[in-house]
């Protein structure tokens, strides 16, 4: 039995300032992805634990530093973390 291919990808966690619209934040985090070919899964609201990946191949570096630097920049976001980039099936990066 053969190991899974890699799918390489990141997890973000961050913290929404009381002021900023989840929705909205959200909604816009969204459309960035989109621009990249990315998409996101898991939760939302106050505080986000969110897994990025490529919607049809392997996510770059070039693109996680794209959505760590759009995060950093947002100011509706606080406590912001995005993990290297690293294969998503490896349970240790998804926890």
């Amino acid at each position: 039995m053969s190991a899974a291919c890699p799918v390489f990808g990141v997890t973000v966690r961050a913290e929404l300032r009381p002021e900023s619209d989840p929705h909205s934040q959200l909604e816009r985090f969204h459309e960035v992805l989109a621009s990249r070919g990315l998409v996101c899964t898991g939760g939302s609201g106050r505080t986000w634990d969110l897994v990025v990946s490529s919607e049809a191949g392997q996510m770059t570096e070039g693109d996680r530093q794209a959505v760590a630097e759009w995060l950093a920049a947002e100011p509706g976001l606080g406590n912001v973390r995005v993990t290297e980039l690293g294969d998503l099936n490896d349970e240790s990066l998804t926890r």
